[in-house]
């Protein structure tokens, strides 16, 4: 369940903990629609899901840094290479979540 940003912003832990719960669930539902029968579907999962993983790999909102798992990374490469849910001519954030891990771990 997705919870509603308190009015006093992010400023408590409980806030904090909301925040990276709701960020769980969504990386979740993103990762089981990039396989979709509709590409349409996969496609808006796969911009979600590069989204979660960046945001998360860059401990937005004061969250701990988590870096994108193997299984994150196929999910993307594979939506990245979905020539139904991709679009040739717009630039995918994959490149910048493989890159983001990799400076990470050096």
């Amino acid at each position: 369940m997705i919870h509603a940003k308190s009015a006093k912003g992010l400023g408590s832990r409980d806030d904090k903990s909301v925040l990276v719960q709701d960020v769980k669930a969504l990386t979740a539902l993103a990762r089981k629609r990039c396989s979709d029968d509709k590409a349409g579907v996969r496609k808006a999962a796969a911009q979600l899901l590069e989204g979660l993983l960046l945001l998360r790999a860059s401990g937005a909102g004061g969250a701990a840094v988590v870096l994108p798992s193997p299984a994150d990374i196929a999910v993307v490469q594979a939506a990245a290479a979905d020539s139904l849910a991709s679009s040739p001519h717009s630039p995918s954030a994959h490149t910048a979540i493989l890159s983001t891990t990799s400076s990470c771990l050096s």
